[in-house]
């Protein structure tokens, strides 16, 4: 291999590796993965893709890594879409409970988006829960461990970052 061909691959190896998709790191009991029409059963050190949804039954639980920085945890009677994966990373939690561990910053975005709400983290430990009803509505719970929560659809809506 001449000079030139390892100085391209020491500059393209980084852009793969960051590339590399979301993987099941844990799972117990039941967890599936649906993709396209399938339900997959999820299996330790699976690939995961833009579109795909974790779904966790009654016993299941799974670790989920997005990156080195970013790990998500599902509890038991959980549906997660990975929206987009990336830079610009979303998941969708449209039942049960979902902890994130973000350490440091990301150098995008990590938004995690219920039917009601949407929250935008930058560097933080946290746990968000939805589908719980009071009073007949679905309920939207969340607590901050650590590092900041941002209530995107308030800012949406015209309201300021710290709550106004």
């Amino acid at each position: 291999m001449d000079g030139a061909a390892v100085c391209l691959l020491l500059l393209i190896l980084p852009a793969v590796v960051s590339a590399a998709p979301a993987e099941i790191g844990y799972v117990e009991g039941q967890v599936t993965v649906e993709r396209a029409s399938m339900a997959l059963d999820a299996t330790i050190g699976m690939a995961l893709k833009t579109g795909d949804a974790v779904v966790t039954g009654s016993n299941g639980v799974a670790i989920i890594a997005l990156s080195p920085q970013t790990t998500l945890k599902t509890r038991e009677n959980t549906r997660i879409v990975l929206d987009s994966l990336g830079p610009k990373t979303s998941v969708g939690l449209t039942k049960g409970g979902l902890f994130s561990r973000i350490i440091g910053h990301l150098a995008g975005s990590y938004d995690v988006t219920t039917p009601t709400a949407t929250a935008g983290v930058r560097g933080t430990e946290f746990f968000i829960a939805y589908g719980r009803t009071i009073d007949t509505r679905p309920d939207v719970w969340l607590c901050v461990n650590r590092g900041t929560v941002i209530d995107v659809d308030r800012i949406r809506r015209g309201g300021d970052r710290d709550g106004a």
